[in-house]
């Protein structure tokens, strides 16, 4: 039987979001396909391998066979020289009780704790250097030892933390890293291990130990641009001189150090260079002609730049009047500041400068300032007051998002308030939008709980989806009289031909008619309405956008236009009381996550003409029972029914060619579904987990069985594999629980590791000398012979 640590069994972690205008504006956030569930590590060894070609291997375990191996052989030839030459005998003798000898020794040195670790008297005093210089010399003396070194799992977990302990005992410094503890500390236990793949044990020792164990700076080639500094470093770092620039994100997310000396050569440093760095001290070498650092603070030379400040900066800070600038994430994450005043000669604020500022209360921004740059003031969830100097023309993305602003007074000269600007404000209640506005981004007001009705200006020109989505509390939005471009009926806006309808006001309920004449509904148009129960639309209606109704906790009925042609990505995701749907067939194709965590949906009928369903489009649908599938589909998404436990059958239609990675994953309660014969690919984790699965037929043009296709079928007791076959994958039938006999033809070539992992009733029914018959000889698992007449007509 297979010997393996299976992957483990996970609840799909991915929730379908609400695909709104806010999600488009935030990085990393986009309307792309959801990304695939990670699989779970394999926890087996990485050094296990299994080499299918090695004659060795298949002599030892095939019974059948009493051959030698070509490496048992040789070493009786070595071992009848010995005997044939006396000197080489007694030399081999003696080899052999000086081993004994050695290992008695190290036997007692285990017993006596370790005694051949013990630590100079001044290691309390050695530097860092001389400390792992110590321990190298140590592994040296070992080299024998270190030959023979093969870990085992539980050595790996057993002792990492021992060496951990050991490094916390002996106070080494975090700059040595645990594998140089790890193996001078284990040094005397190693040769007690298996004896196997010494090279490359040998070689992982020598790479723990040597200069690498200690986290070096990346330099560019002529050492004169600092490109990254590892995160395992830790405490102080002084860059070294004849570097002249630091480059963009040279210090990453994680960084740990606490101070840090610039040299006299720096020029340099790129935008968000310091931005991770989570400094207590910054100090400049003397002599520097580019910069200064004056109480944690870094500054230009000329004192008109703030770089960086040290994010222990606490309570209140005041910029030193030469300064006209404060530079990108200058402030980034100075969590205890309470209170920053900005001096009058400040005429530019960048991107990022005082983001995550949670303690910030307020911002007085001076008079002078024309700029403030996107994420300006990010996440400052407790600034409450602050102003717009009326230079300033434009509000950047995301420049007061996830703040605590109540009011907002904008200054008549802005003309462009961008995606996503006072997104998350919840205490926001009252804007006055200024009459020279002519844009309005996507998401700008998203979210604001608090926001009471707004009116649009004459002069905006261009409203991007989802601008007022999730305001819970606006009624109504309206559109100035003057407006060429928009108009408002009954609070809902739309365009002026009346042909698109943009946002419909988050309070209103009920149910809801879209007006006639109308052709699409925006993305995000309806998304977070949470009283709204049902929604009529006329003829006219042909597309409908990403998240349009998503969040509609209350949604009930939904009766879908008969020309509808695009239903959008994440369409009605998270409408927990839709129960049907009935897809009309000028949609061809059903976009991802579109009824994504639909919970009380139980029936969906497509027509015919849908020809594709999407990744994720019925995921976590856990009462869907009754799914009618038309004969046009061809391919079926990623993820498209995981985790739909209630549904126990499913025909699918001749002309599938494929279906997609974990397509029914822990679909439990699954028990029939045909696999047309036109099916040429089966994406991995397919039936993952389908608990109650317990007859299937493969289709003759497969090639592939993935990975973990079969992955916890426990009542999985008939599967045909058809000549088609060439490959069985890793896990590809694991933790089957009924007794089963699997036929495998002599055309599938490749049965990868573990393929059959923990199917403890399971017998393989195989040709002789096949790719098969050989897998089963080498993993131990239960086989018969197929009867040479049944091998000619392929099958039993």
């Amino acid at each position: 039987m297979e010997s393996f640590m299976p992957r483990s069994s996970s609840t799909f972690p991915i929730q379908i979001l609400l695909v709104s205008a806010l999600s488009a504006a935030l990085p990393g956030c986009s309307q792309t396909e959801a990304p695939e569930s990670p699989s779970p590590a394999s926890a087996s060894p990485s050094f296990l391998k299994n080499d299918e070609d090695s004659e060795a291997m298949k002599n030892a375990e095939n019974s059948e066979e009493n051959t030698l191996s070509e490496t048992d052989a040789e070493l009786i030839r070595d071992l009848e020289e010995f005997a044939s030459d006396p000197e080489e005998a007694a030399a081999l003798d003696a080899e052999i009780k000086e081993d004994e000898a050695r290992r008695e020794a190290e036997k007692k040195a285990r017993e006596t704790g370790f005694k051949t670790m013990e630590l100079p008297p001044d290691w309390e005093k050695m530097n860092d250097e001389a400390k792992l210089k110590y321990l190298r010399e140590i592994a040296v003396v070992q080299k024998d030892t270190l030959e023979k070194f093969t870990p085992t799992d539980a050595f790996y977990i057993g002792s990492y933390e021992n060496a951990q302990k050991f490094q916390k005992e002996k106070g080494l410094a975090p700059e040595i890293r645990i594998d140089a503890v790890f193996f001078a500390n284990w040094l005397p236990e190693l040769d007690i291990l298996d004896q196997t793949d010494a090279q490359h044990k040998k070689a992982w020792i020598q790479n723990a130990i040597q200069e690498d164990s200690i986290p070096q700076l990346e330099l560019s080639s002529d050492g004169k641009r600092l490109r990254k500094v590892p995160n395992e470093l830790t405490g102080a770092c002084e860059i070294p001189e004849g570097v002249t620039r630091i480059e963009k994100y040279a210090f990453s997310e994680g960084c740990a150090l606490t101070s840090l000396t610039l040299p006299a050569s720096l020029a340099e440093i790129d935008e968000d260079a310091l931005a991770w760095c989570t400094l207590e001290e910054i100090q400049v070498a003397e002599g520097n002609a580019h910069f200064k650092a004056e109480d944690g603070v870094l500054f230009s030379a000329d004192g008109r730049k703030l770089i960086y400040c040290c994010r222990n900066k606490a309570h209140e800070y005041t910029v030193p009047e030469s300064v006209t600038e404060i530079g990108p994430s200058a402030f980034f994450g100075c969590r205890e500041l309470s209170s920053i005043v900005l001096p009058e000669s400040l005429t530019q604020i960048g991107p990022s400068a005082f983001s995550e500022c949670e303690q910030l209360i307020a911002a007085r921004i001076p008079q002078n300032v024309t700029t403030i740059g996107e994420r300006a003031f990010f996440g400052c969830r407790n600034l409450t007051a602050t102003n717009i100097p009326e230079g300033v023309t434009r509000i950047e993305k995301l420049t007061f998002a996830r703040s605590s602003l109540s009011i907002m007074t904008l200054s008549p000269n802005i003309t462009h308030i961008l995606d996503g600007a006072f997104a998350e404000c919840p205490q926001l209640a009252n804007v006055r939008l200024p009459e020279n506005l002519t844009h309005l981004g996507r998401g700008a007001f998203a979210m604001c709980a608090s926001l009471s009705p707004v009116t649009i200006p004459a002069n905006v020109t261009e409203i991007g989806d989802g601008a007022f989505f999730g305001c819970a509390k606006m009624r109504e939005i309206l559109v100035s009289s003057q407006s060429p471009h928009f108009k408002s009926e009954d609070g809902v806006l739309l365009s002026a031909d009346g042909k698109t309808l943009i946002q419909f006001p988050g309070r209103k309920g009920g149910q809801f008619y879209v007006p006639d004449g109308v052709t699409e509904i925006r993305s995000a148009a309806f998304a977070g309405c949470v009283n709204l129960r049902a929604v009529s639309f006329p003829e006219s209606v042909t597309c409908i956008g990403d998240a349009a109704f998503a969040g509609c906790t209350a949604l009930e009925k939904m009766l879908l236009p008969r020309k509808l042609a695009r239903l959008g990505k994440c369409a009605f995701a998270d409408c927990l009381k839709l129960e049907a749907m009935y897809l009309p067939g000028t949609l061809t194709r059903l976009e991802n996550g579109t009824f994504a965590n639909c919970s009380q949906l139980m029936r969906v009928t497509f027509s015919l003409g849908t020809e594709e369903i999407g990744s994720f489009a019925f995921l976590n649908c856990s009462q869907l029972n009754s799914v009618t599938l038309p004969d046009s589909l061809t391919r079926i998404g990623r993820s498209a029914f995981h985790n739909c436990s209630k549904l126990h059958r499913l025909v699918l239609p001749e002309g599938l060619s494929e279906i997609c990675d974990s397509a029914f994953c822990d679909c439990l309660s699954l028990n029939s579904i045909n696999l047309p014969q036109t099916l040429t690919q089966l994406g991995n984790r397919a039936f993952y987990h389908c608990h109650y699965l317990n007859e299937i037929v493969l289709p003759d043009g497969l090639t592939v069985i993935g990975e973990e296709t079969f992955f916890m079928c426990e009542n999985l007791y008939t599967v045909n594999i058809p000549k088609s076959v060439k490959r069985i994958e890793r896990s590809a039938f694991t933790l089957l629980s009924q007794p089963i006999e699997l036929t495998i033809p002599s055309t599938v070539q490749e049965i990868e590791n573990f393929a059959f992992f923990e199917c403890r009733k399971l017998t393989l029914c195989v040709e002789e000398n096949s790719a098969a018959h050989r897998y089963a000889v080498r993993n131990k698992i239960k086989f018969r012979l197929l009867p040479k007449e049944k091998q000619e007509n392929g099958k039993e």
